[in-house]
């Protein structure tokens, strides 16, 4: 089973045509905890019209695609590749002008370590402390 539910606010949304005449989509989505998601749909002109900054709960699919540079060097991408979705709230067009916050990018570099909730674990022999 592949089956993705998300929720989080939509960013770099892109339009293209493709070479057959097809409509692609692509943008990110920004989800707390997580970053930006890479999302794909195709054939939906109101996907592709969806305000950025927008809240969003969405179902898909992961898709991995694979592909060899002219070097030989193996390449690879996953998407989300959408299915369906919900407005949950977000900029309206009528209030475009207001300076709604976006979320921050995600920042470079080393992440801060995040003490999980739940009991901690002694390991036998003693170690370190695990939380789980």
């Amino acid at each position: 089973m592949n089956k993705v539910s998300l929720e989080g606010t939509i960013h770099y949304i892109e339009n293209r045509t493709t070479s057959t005449g097809g409509l692609m989509t692509r943008a990110k989505l920004w989800v707390e905890g997580a970053g930006y998601i890479p999302l794909l749909c195709w054939e939906s002109e109101e996907f592709g019209a969806l305000p950025e900054g927008a809240t969003i709960r969405l179902s898909g699919a992961l898709h991995v695609y694979r592909w060899k540079t002219e070097d030989g060097e193996s390449r690879s991408r996953m998407d989300v590749l959408v299915q369906g979705w919900d407005i949950l709230g977000g900029p309206a067009a009528d209030d475009a002008d207001d300076d709604d916050e976006l979320p921050p990018p995600p920042k470079k570099g080393k992440a801060e370590p995040r003490r999980l909730a739940g009991p901690r674990v002694t390991p036998r022999g003693g170690g370190k402390v695990i939380p789980f």
